[in-house]
């Protein structure tokens, strides 16, 4: 199958010409619950389709957020997920009430699973339940052949609610918990943890989102770069604020023992996040943390250096993660950067002769396949260790300060060493 376009003169006219051809193979698909198309009878009233082409066709606009799975937690909000439902229902005016009814069916066996899976997400004072209970007025509003649909979903979501009459209690730690520090957790506990939670942060990301630097609109890629961020900020922090140069010694030495087991654990973002974040010139520039440290414990921290420069684009940690096996979490700044270097640099659609016929750019296709395809790797095997949820909590909310604060705090400890 070739896929070709022509010159501005013509290229309406053929545009409209493939839409239509699209349309015919479209009406000539039988509707199927999984995959299939559009039928249509002789009078253009739609008598069959399926959910998935409901979705892709009548709401374009919401296409990209469309990525999902009733197993798993959404990539999408919830509040997105009902919205695109919604949408759907209002551009089905010209179904017959049959295909009205068999979509209504599809859409709320889809939500009825949801349930099952995530039934800690709707209980009762919870906004997931009030969205519940919004959209099911909503779908009640559109007429008679949904209120069956309606009630039965209603019925469903008032069981559940059952079980858990209020929201689910998040444990307080105790105060001598909440003023724990770096020091009072060991490496490998910290490094097991921040693998979890890269490797969730990295999965909840649609592969779509990647494409045509969209990364700008994502919520789940803003989500991975700001704990990236706090990472590394949290790192410099620990050591620039530490005025007692002994205390410090063991804030540095500690976060590159945590780097070194990280890059052993194929954690190459997390990996990054401190390395960036220790050579900071907050940090750097308090000279004498290194002092009392051992040549053979430097030479490690210069061997996590040379792995994380960006030299030769990045071909130390490039060739790391070539042999690298799952478990892994691939580093974000990577993916972003051979996106966008692909993006920026190569045409999506070559001339082929003064006619303007063009073809579609199937190298470029292949490089960004072949650049998606390591996230596809990464996510093959998960990590195999015990989720601590005080620990993830400790990482999740490490404390920060803004740069100009640390550089301060820097500069009053170097006159105290």
């Amino acid at each position: 199958m070739s896929f070709s376009r022509k010159g501005n003169k013509t290229k309406k006219k053929e545009e409209g010409a493939e839409d239509k051809q699209d349309h015919e193979r479209a009406f000539q698909v039988l509707m199927d619950p999984e995959k299939g198309g559009l039928v249509q009878d002789t009078n253009g009233v739609i008598t069959g389709c399926s959910l998935r082409y409901c979705i892709l066709h009548f709401c374009k606009n919401e296409e990209e957020s469309v990525f999902f799975h009733t197993g798993h937690d959404l990539f999408t909000t919830v509040d997105e997920l009902f919205v695109i439902f919604l949408s759907i229902f209002t551009k089905i005016g010209k179904f017959e009430d049959k295909m009205k009814t068999s979509i209504a069916r599809r859409i709320t066996k889809f939500i009825s699973d949801y349930l099952e899976v995530n039934q800690h997400k709707f209980v009762q004072g919870s906004k997931e339940h009030e969205i519940l209970v919004h959209f099911i007025d909503e779908l009640m509003n559109f007429g008679e052949d949904f209120n069956i649909e309606s009630s039965w979903l209603l019925h469903k979501l008032k069981k559940i609610s059952q079980y858990h009459i209020d929201p689910p209690i998040e444990p307080k730690l105790s105060p001598r918990v909440q003023m724990k520090s770096l020091l009072d957790y060991s490496v490998c506990d910290l490094v097991e943890q921040m693998c979890l939670i890269d490797q969730d942060l990295v999965k909840q990301i649609p592969l779509n989102m990647f494409l045509k630097t969209r990364w700008k609109q994502s919520i789940h890629i803003t989500k991975f770069t700001e704990h990236y961020n706090k990472i590394s900020d949290w790192t410099s922090y620990e050591v620039a604020s530490t005025a007692n140069p002994k205390k410090r010694q063991k804030v540095f030495s500690h976060f590159v023992s945590i780097a070194k087991l990280l890059l052993e654990c194929q954690n190459l973002h997390g990996m990054l996040a401190i390395v960036s974040g220790l050579m900071r010139y907050p940090v750097e520039r308090l000279e004498k943390t290194k002092g009392g440290l051992g040549a053979s414990f430097l030479k490690k921290y210069e061997k996590l250096l040379n792995i994380s420069k960006p030299t030769n684009n990045f071909s130390i940690l490039r060739a790391i993660i070539k042999d690298a096996k799952p478990p892994f979490v691939y580093p974000l700044v990577l993916i972003m950067k051979d996106i966008l270097v692909i993006e920026e640099n190569i045409d999506s659609w070559l001339d082929t002769d003064k006619n303007h016929h063009q073809i579609m750019n199937l190298h470029k296709m292949r490089l960004i396949g072949k650049a998606l395809q390591t996230i596809l790797k990464s996510h093959e095997v998960s990590y195999n260790f015990t989720p601590d949820k005080e620990i993830q909590q400790f990482l999740l909310n490490v404390q920060v300060v803004p740069q100009e604060q640390l550089k301060i705090l820097s500069k009053k400890n170097i006159k105290d060493i």
